[in-house]
C-alpha cells in the first residue's frame, strides 16, 4: 500500500541516488577526507593516510566478492575496560580484537531487557565513535556495537567501546564483505543488509527486545522507557513518511492508517516473541532466495501480506496488524524518530513540539561526506579540539528576502526565484572561495538560504509532496547546493582542493577556544585601516581588484590572526596564481537542483564558474 507521497524507491540510504536507472541509480562517489575519532585519546586508531578510505570505496566498486553466509560469532566480553575517555597507557594492554557474542554479554549490556545494537566496518568507523559518543554523552548505557572487520573491532576494543566481533577467528572480515563503502544495490551493499536480519534473528534469539539502528543515526535521548510504554507492538519501525499523522504534542505512534510511505528499517524495535521470531525467520527466508533483494523491500512486503482487513490492537489503536495479522506493528513518530528530511529540513520536532529521541541521516544528497557536513551543521558531530584549530575565513552573504506574493506564486514562479536568489548567492560565496584559496585559509561555509527543496522527483509549490510542515525559505544543508565530497578530492583531476566547515562551526567551537579576529573591507580606495569600531575588532580597508601575490604581501601582518572577517563581497573581484585550478574546482563541486515537471532539474555549476563575469 502506498499513496503519493510514499518515497520514491530511489531512495538510498548510503550514496547518492542519480536520476536514472532501477530502483536506485546510485553514483560512485569519492569521499572527504576522514575526520579524527569523537574521543580525544583514539587519534592514533584512525588511517593516518588520507588515501585510505578512498581506496577502499574504489576496490569497493572495482572488486565486489560473491556473497557467502556468516554468521555472528560468540564469546564474553572482558570484566574490566576503559571508558571511551580514557586514554590507553603502557598499563593497559591493547586488546587486539573484541569478545564474541554471547547471550551472557548480550544480557549483561541489556537493561529493563532492552538493548540497543548498531554494527559497521571499518570503512565508517568514524560514525561509529561518533554513535558512541552521543549515546553515552546521553547516558544510554545498553548498546554494542558489532564489528564487521579485525580492523574496525581492534579500534573499538582498544577504546574500550562495548562490541563484539562478527568476523571469525583468522578472517579479517565477515565472510563475503570487504572493508570499503557499501554502495547501494551492489552486492556487499545487500549482503551488509542481510547482517541485519542474522542481527535481528540473533538478540531476539536471546530472549532480549533489540532496537536495531543503522550507524549514521545520532541517539539525543534515551528511549528505553519510551518502547517499554507501547507493550502491545511486536515490531515498531521508524518510517519514510514526511509529515506527522498525528496532532501537535502527542507522543505516540503514527496512525497507521494515515502514514503510507515505506517503512525504513535503518531504526526498528523487535520485541521477543515467537510471532516475532516468525518474522524475522520469514524475512532471512525471503533474503536467502534472492541475493538481489533488497532488505527494506523485503521487510515492508512482508508486513503488508494480510494487512487486509485492517486489523487495529484492542488496547492501542495506533498498534496494527501485520504479517498475515500474526504481528502487531507500529510506525515510530516521524518527529521524534526523524528522518533526514523531518529533522534537518522540516525541524518537524519543533512544529510537533515534541523532543527528538534520534536522527537518521536519510532524504540527503551528499553520501558520508554530506551526513557528516549536516551532523556538524546541528552540533551532532563530536570533533576535537584540533578541528577548530587553524586560521580561518568567513563572511555573511546578503540575505535574500521573500519577494512580495510569493504565496499566491505557482510552483514554476517559486523555482525561478529560487535560481535568482541563489545566483546571487553564490556570486558571493564564490568570491569567499576564492579569497580562502588566495589566503590559504578554512573556509567557514556562510549560511545559504533556500526558496525550494531538494528532491529526486517534482517539487510542488517548492515542497517535496506530503512535507506540508517545511517553512519556506530555510537554511539550506550544504549538500542541497554543493557537494562536500568534492572539495577537496584529487587535486591533479580537480584543481585547487579546497578545506571547509560548517555554517554553524563558532556556535560549535569549544568555549575556551578564542580567535584573534580582523576584518577585510573591500571597497573603494586603497590599504587602509580602519582605527575604530562597535566590534572592537581590527579593520582593514582593501581595493575591490586584488592579485593573490599582492593581497598576500599587504596582508602578512595578519598572517597569524586566527579568523577573517570580509565585508563588500558584491565588489571583490580577483584573481589567483592558478586561477584554472580554482575554475575546475568550484565547477566539480557545484550541487544539482531536481525537479521541475518535464524540465526536470539543473546545476549550480554555472552560478558559480560565470559569477565573476
Amino acid at each position: 500500500m502506498s499513496s503519493s507521497h510514499a518515497l520514491p524507491r530511489m531512495m538510498c540510504p548510503l550514496e547518492t541516488p542519480t536520476n536514472g536507472g532501477e530502483r536506485c541509480a546510485c553514483r560512485r562517489l569519492p569521499r572527504l577526507r576522514p575526520v579524527p575519532p569523537p574521543g580525544l585519546s583514539f587519534s592514533s586508531l584512525y588511517p593516518k593516510d588520507d588515501t585510505e578510505r578512498g581506496e577502499a570505496d574504489r576496490a569497493a566498486a572495482a572488486s565486489p566478492s560473491p556473497p557467502k553466509s556468516s554468521r555472528v560469532s560468540v564469546a564474553r566480553w572482558p570484566s574490566a575496560r576503559p571508558s571511551i575517555g580514557t586514554a590507553l597507557t603502557p598499563s593497559q594492554p591493547a586488546v587486539a580484537s573484541p569478545p564474541k557474542l554471547t547471550e551472557g554479554l548480550a544480557r549483561s549490556i541489556a537493561r529493563d531487557n532492552i538493548i540497543i545494537v548498531t554494527w559497521a566496518n571499518d570503512h565508517f568507523s568514524d560514525f561509529v565513535f561518533n554513535w558512541v559518543h552521543h549515546i553515552q554523552k546521553h547516558g544510554i548505557a545498553n548498546y554494542l556495537v558489532g564489528a564487521m572487520d579485525r580492523k574496525i573491532g581492534a579500534r573499538l576494543a582498544q577504546a574500550g567501546i562495548q562490541a563484539f566481533a562478527m568476523y571469525e577467528e583468522g578472517t579479517g572480515a565477515v565472510a563475503g564483505l570487504h572493508t570499503g563503502a557499501f554502495v547501494w544495490g551492489g552486492r556487499h551493499f545487500h549482503m551488509m543488509g542481510r547482517e541485519k536480519v542474522r542481527l535481528a534473528k540473533t538478540f531476539t534469539g536471546f530472549g532480549l527486545d533489540l532496537m536495531l539502528c543503522d550507524v549514521d543515526v545520532v541517539w539525543v535521548k534515551d528511549p528505553t522507557k519510551y518502547f517499554a510504554a507501547i507493550p502491545q507492538a511486536d515490531v515498531l519501525t521508524s518510517s519514510d513518511e514526511l509529515h506527522s499523522t498525528i496532532p501537535a504534542g502527542d507522543t505516540g505512534l503514527e496512525e497507521p492508517e494515515a502514514a503510507h510511505a515505506a517503512m525504513n528499517i535503518g531504526l526498528m524495535f523487535f520485541r521477543h516473541s515467537e510471532h516475532t521470531k516468525a518474522l524475522v525467520d520469514a524475512w532471512n527466508a525471503r533474503l536467502e532466495a534472492d541475493a538481489k533483494l533488497w532488505d527494506q523491500e523485503a521487510f515492508n512486503s512482508l508486513v503488508r501480506e494480510g494487512f487486509v482487513p485492517f486489523k487495529r490492537h484492542p488496547d492501542n489503536s495506533r498498534v496494527f496488524a501485520g504479517f498475515r495479522q500474526t504481528v502487531w506493528v507500529g510506525i515510530l513518530p516521524v518527529a521524534a524518530f526523524a528522518s533526514g528530511h523531518t529533522f534537518f529540513v522540516q525541524d518537524l520536532h519543533k512544529v510537533q513540539r515534541v523532543d527528538p529521541f534520534v536522527v537518521h541521516t536519510t532524504f540527503q544528497y551528499g553520501g558520508p561526506a554530506g551526513k557528516r557536513t549536516r551532523l556538524r551543521e546541528r552540533g551532532l558531530w563530536a570533533d576535537p579540539p584540533g578541528y577548530f584549530q587553524g586560521r580561518f575565513i568567513s563572511a555573511d552573504l546578503a540575505s535574500p528576502a521573500t519577494p512580495p506574493g510569493w504565496d499566491s506564486m505557482n510552483t514554476d514562479q517559486r523555482i525561478d526565484f529560487h535560481k535568482q536568489s541563489m545566483a546571487r548567492q553564490l556570486k558571493e560565496l564564490r568570491e569567499l572561495l576564492q579569497l580562502a584559496v588566495a589566503l590559504d585559509r578554512i573556509v567557514v561555509m556562510p549560511r545559504l538560504i533556500c526558496f525550494c527543496d531538494r528532491y529526486w522527483a517534482p517539487v510542488e509549490g517548492c515542497r517535496i509532496p506530503g512535507a506540508f510542515a517545511t517553512a519556506l525559505p530555510f537554511t539550506c544543508p550544504l549538500d542541497h547546493i554543493l557537494e562536500p565530497f568534492h572539495m577537496d578530492d584529487d587535486p591533479l583531476l580537480f584543481g585547487t582542493p579546497l578545506r571547509f566547515r560548517e555554517y554553524s562551526f563558532l556556535e560549535r567551537k569549544p568555549p575556551s577556544m578564542a580567535y584573534q579576529e580582523a576584518t577585510l573591507v573591500f571597497g573603494d580606495g586603497g590599504l587602509a585601516q580602519i582605527p575604530s569600531n562597535p566590534e572592537n575588532r581590527t579593520k582593514v580597508k582593501l581595493p575591490t581588484n586584488y592579485s593573490e601575490r599582492i593581497l598576500r604581501r599587504q596582508l602578512e601582518p595578519f598572517s597569524k590572526t586566527e579568523f577573517l572577517w570580509i565585508e563588500g563581497l558584491s565588489k571583490v573581484r580577483g584573481s589567483l596564481v592558478n586561477q584554472d585550478g580554482f575554475e575546475k574546482r568550484v565547477g566539480h563541486l557545484a550541487g544539482i537542483w531536481c525537479c521541475q515537471g518535464k524540465k526536470g532539474g539543473y546545476s549550480y555549476a554555472p552560478m558559480l564558474l560565470h559569477a565573476a563575469k
